[in-house]
């Protein structure tokens, strides 16, 4: 299960009906706040305004959605959320009842890639969507043990699930991965629910040969002597 979810809270008197969270779904989500706030001025003149009062603007969009509803949201809150949480991260939403929705798309400025707008998308539960989580290799490899290089190739994959079972990440036991052996994403062990996107012979990590420095041909224990001629 994913390891977080952002409690978000938005006011509004009309709102569209939505299908709403089970308990069961409600119990496997901790909760972390976020505020957000609705907005109501549009334009580039109101987006430059809100942003240098540390504001950042963003929707809200989905089938169940008649139209993309904007808000604001704290800059650097939710910095701390993108530093501390993947992307594929469930956010519950608080209209009328408890929502769910996901970061769907961050535009960033070009030079300083601070976040300049963000898109979040209303997630139907009982709908399969893709996820790129990140990979993480789990114990020590033999290969290494024996003097190997470990080399990770893949550092997020895209798999497929319902929203409510996408993982925080996905673990590959490397203890017995040897010199000369690789992990392809046709060897993983996944979760039932799950399904890889990525092409079955995408290599995840491998192990390889340390390669030695070539002996210098100068002798180190007779180190040059500044000024002294060589005999002739």
């Amino acid at each position: 299960m994913f390891a977080f979810a952002l409690s978000v809270r938005y006011n509004s008197s009309v709102m569209p009906k939505v299908p709403s969270l089970t308990r069961e779904e409600r119990d496997i989500m901790p909760q972390v706040s976020l505020s957000v706030e609705k907005r109501t001025q549009l334009g580039s003149n109101a987006v430059k305004w809100l942003r240098r009062a540390g504001k950042l603007p963003a929707i809200i969009y989905g089938k169940d959605l008649p139209e993309s509803l904007p808000i604001t949201i704290d800059a650097h809150e939710f910095d701390r959320f993108v530093a501390t949480n993947p992307l594929s991260t469930l956010v519950e939403l608080d209209l009328e009842s408890p929502k769910i929705v996901m970061v769907k798309e961050i535009q960033r400025h070009k030079v300083t890639r601070t976040p300049l707008h963000v898109d979040f998308l209303l997630v139907d539960l009982d709908r399969e969507l893709e996820f790129k989580v990140r990979v993480a290799l789990v114990g020590n490899s033999k290969g290494v043990k024996a003097g190997g290089v470990l080399e990770q190739i893949s550092h997020t994959i895209d798999i497929s699930c319902l929203p409510s079972a996408v993982p925080a990440s996905i673990e590959v036991d490397i203890a017995n991965l040897d010199v000369g052996e690789l992990i392809a994403v046709k060897d993983l062990v996944i979760a039932e629910g799950l399904k890889l996107l990525a092409d079955p012979l995408t290599v995840i990590c491998s192990v390889k040969t340390m390669v030695e420095k070539a002996p210098s041909d100068e002798d180190p224990s007779e180190p040059e002597r500044i000024g002294e001629k060589n005999p002739q």
